[in-house]
């Protein structure tokens, strides 16, 4: 069944800006201090033919409007050390060449052309094909709204019927400082990864049920001299979501609670700080 186009701008901001789409120099001239821009009446052919937009791809061919996610640095900052973090793990491990980091490379089906964040695989084994979805997908929001995020997360999971193992969604924040990391699997899969569950193999999620919730951590900035805390334990990614073989592991890909806090929360906390000490400069 095709998307709508109510149910494909759900979740938007009601400020998003809407633009017909009228060339390729349209794009260099979209504003930066917003959290979404919307393109309507643009061609599949051009999607396909354009490697880099000014954001993050969210396209839909049938309806021919394009969402794009402006990224900031305060964005990119949450993801880039996630990114380094999980590959110091799997140095720790000895499994980083098993990995493939995808990036922010572009999914595409009939129904829908997507980027993730970042993106993860396990690594091509001789004579294998290409592997169109992710195992497990990143997304990133700074102040965008909690259900849009998790929409994005379904269609991941959903939409590559589980090939898509596991959707991390870091949401920050801006104007509190706090930082929601959850995690979710295919409604169907009944491992559990915070007891060291793992498996190797997809499942075939056919039914459009919602993923289910498997972690969630709160991380609040202390302020007033107040120390940050952190309630929710650990972020767990099971090693058969990353690895063809998972059972020659040494166990599951931990983002420990000093993870978090100090190689990911508060470098989130200076950006955001930073950005705020430049508004009030330039007001």
């Amino acid at each position: 069944m095709e998307e709508s186009t109510n149910a494909f701008l759900a979740h938007l901001p009601p400020d998003t800006p809407y633009y017909q789409y009228a060339g390729m120099g349209q794009l260099e001239d979209l504003p930066s201090n917003t959290d979404f821009v919307v393109i309507t009446e643009i061609a599949p052919d051009t999607v396909d033919s354009t490697e880099r937009f000014p954001g993050r791809v969210n396209y839909s061919p049938t309806l021919r409007i394009l969402i794009l996610k402006m990224v900031n640095e305060v964005h990119e900052i949450a993801a880039e050390k996630f990114v380094v973090m999980l590959a110091i793990l799997t140095e720790r491990m000895a499994v980083r060449r098993r990995i493939t980091n995808r990036g922010a490379t572009r999914t595409e089906t009939p129904g829908r052309c997507k980027e993730a964040d970042r993106s993860w695989a396990p690594a091509y084994e001789c004579g294998q094909t290409y592997l169109e979805w992710p195992t497990v997908a990143l997304e990133v929001g700074s102040s965008e709204s909690k259900a849009k995020l998790e929409k994005d997360i379904a269609w991941w999971i959903n939409g590559s019927k589980g090939e898509v193992r596991q959707g991390i969604v870091i949401n920050i924040q801006k104007a509190s400082s706090s930082i929601y990391i959850t995690s979710w699997m295919p409604a169907h899969d009944s491992s559990n990864p915070t007891t060291g569950g793992s498996r190797s193999r997809p499942l075939n999620v056919t039914r459009e049920q919602p993923p289910r919730l498997i972690q969630s951590i709160t991380i609040n900035h202390g302020k007033n001299g107040k120390p940050a805390t952190l309630k929710g334990g650990t972020l767990t990614i099971p090693a058969g979501h990353l690895l063809n073989d998972p059972t020659s592991a040494t166990g599951d890909f931990i983002f420990t609670e000093e993870i978090l806090l100090e190689d990911i929360a508060k470098p989130i906390w200076a950006a955001i700080d930073a950005e705020k000490g430049s508004v009030e400069r330039m007001g």
